[in-house]
């Protein structure tokens, strides 16, 4: 099996889905900017709080 990047995979499923979350110690890549608002970071180090309020964030946008 061929191995693909993580923004790989997003930009490929990035239109079936409605947000994904890296979790990252650096980002080097730009953002495809009609998919800008659907890709969320968490930069190493994080902590469960700041796991909890991204996802809690978008879980309360999702029921807008």
């Amino acid at each position: 099996m061929n191995k693909i990047s993580g923004v790989t995979l997003a930009e490929n499923v990035g239109w079936n889905v409605s947000h994904i979350v890296f979790v990252t110690s650096h980002f080097e890549h730009e953002l495809m900017p009609n998919l800008k608002d659907k890709w969320h970071y968490l930069f190493k180090p994080t902590s469960v709080e700041n796991f909890r309020e991204l996802f809690q964030q978008l879980q309360n946008e999702s029921e807008i």
